[in-house]
This record gives structure tokens, sequence and C-alpha cells, in this order.
């Protein structure tokens, strides 16, 4: 889970900085660039793309796969990076904020554009509003931290610079909808939502994560809800003065049944460096 989070974060602070930039490379505003031939050549010639092929020291040669084309097992393409990206960003909520998939990603009921909100200009503190499935059926207000902020902006910016130019950005959006770039341009008709599971025939799914991530990252695939399982871990084995109330009000559980499950239950098939049992007193 460690290899897990540190490599989200390797995504959000030294890939997309690059992908951004070759995502807005105002070259590819032009219909038909007089010192390019195509948009494949722009995408070979850009700095951006070499800085990525450095960080990842693997080859990115088109911008989307074809089904027609071959290619190397180890080369990549633009779309690849972007999935991963989106990746990353929603584990990391996932886990820092031990919320379900759906109420991170769901189409309609996951993070909006709106969901963000800084409490004052010159305060770091936010709250961000999460639709709690099972229980309550609504939204609901969440305190943040840095970490948070960072990959829903990094979605945010994702999307904005791949939403295509007759489209406007509607308010209350989900910020996990983007355009696929084709090359010089975004079709209206390419517009892509991430989707956890993994799914080797999809690249808008943690398979592109996991692919990037490659070494970087022990696990090679992992239900999305554990992501919430290792937040109870990590509050409950790891926080001061931790409780299973205070747990359980965070989850949203019905019951603290519930959240005492998440707690003692299989901790090591899937997190074996947390051993600690709960004792009798504390159930």
């Amino acid at each position: 889970a460690g290899s897990l989070l540190k490599s989200a974060i390797f995504m959000l602070d030294e890939l997309l900085p690059p992908l951004l930039r070759l995502l807005s490379d105002p070259r590819l505003s032009e219909k038909r660039p007089s010192y390019l031939r195509s948009s494949q050549e722009l995408l070979a010639s850009s700095d951006a793309r070499a800085e990525l092929e450095v960080l990842l020291g693997r080859r990115i040669t088109r911008w989307v796969w074809a089904p027609s084309r071959t290619r190397r097992q180890s080369d990549l393409c633009v779309d690849q990076l972007v999935a991963a990206v989106q990746g990353a960003a929603f584990i990391i909520i996932c886990i820092m904020n031990g919320r379900r998939s759906g109420e991170v990603c769901h189409p309609r009921n996951g993070l909006r554009d709106d969901s963000l909100k800084m409490l004052g200009e010159s305060t770091e503190m936010a709250t961000m509003s999460f639709y709690i499935e099972k229980t309550l059926f609504r939204r609901e207000p969440f305190y943040v931290n840095q970490l948070t902020i960072k990959a829903y902006k990094a979605a945010l910016e994702l999307r904005r610079v791949l939403m295509p130019p007759s489209r406007e950005v509607s308010s209350g959006g989900s910020i996990f909808l983007a355009g696929r770039r084709n090359g010089a341009s975004i079709p209206e008709g390419k517009m892509l939502h991430f989707s956890p599971p993994t799914c080797e025939r999809r690249t808008r799914s943690l398979s592109s994560f996991f692919e990037i991530a490659g070494e970087r990252c022990s696990l090679k695939q992992v239900r999305s809800h554990s992501f919430r399982r290792f937040f109870a871990l990590l509050y409950y084995y790891r926080y001061d003065n931790a409780d299973l109330l205070s747990l359980q009000q965070h989850l949203r559980h019905s019951s603290v049944s519930n959240t005492i499950h998440y707690v003692t239950s299989d901790t090591g098939a899937f997190f074996p460096e947390v051993t600690a049992p709960i004792t009798e007193a504390q159930r």
C-alpha cells in the first residue's frame, strides 16, 4: 500500500507537469502546421515527450493506440499517461479520505468541479463534498488535506486541457471526464470517463496506472474498496488518540460493527505490516 501511494504521488509530482505541457502545446491548435507533416511528428519533436520518456524509461510513440496497429510491448501512448494520472488522483483521494470508489469518481455522484471549497484566501484549510453511498445518500462536507487538494486539482486540470473546443465546461460536471486527444484534435465524441476497475481493454482505468507504475509499485492490481480499508487501518493503528466511534463517523457507517470489521478482518492479506489487533476492551 505504501508503494501504491508513493507511485501515485510520483505521477502527480513528476509526470503531470510535462504531460500538461505536451497536451497544451500551442502547435496542436494549428490545423496544418507548415513545418510539421502531422501531429505524430509534433509528438516526436516535443521536449515534453522526451522528458516523460526519461522519467519512465520507455518510449511514447502514439497519441492513442489504434486497434489495428501493432506495437512494442514496452511502448506507451499519451492517452495511457492521462489515464495513469487520473488513476493516481483517484487512489490518493480514496486512501487519504476513506471514501468508496463511487463517492470519488462515479459519473453522477462522484467528485464534481464544485466539490472543493477553500476556507478563506489566507488559509490552506478546505472541505470537499462527497456523496455518501449506502447510508446517507446525500453529499456531506469533509475536511481534506493538501495532498487531496493537489490530486483533485490534477484531475480538474487534465479535464480542462482535454475538453473539446466546441464543448463548454458545465458547472457541476465530473472531474474525471476528459476528452481523448487524437493527434491534432479532441473529437467531441471522444469524451471518456475514468473507471476504477482494472481492464486491459479499457485505457481509462487503473490498468494504465499499474502499467506505468511498473516496478515502482509492488502491487499489480487491487480492489478499489481496499483503499477505504487502508484508510481505516492507517487511522486506527497509526493516528494518535484514534477511537472506533470517530472512525465510524468518518466512514459514515450505520453500525460500529462494520467499523470493527474494517480494522480487524483479514488485514494480513492486504497490509501485512499491520499486525496489532484491537483488544477485547476496545471491542
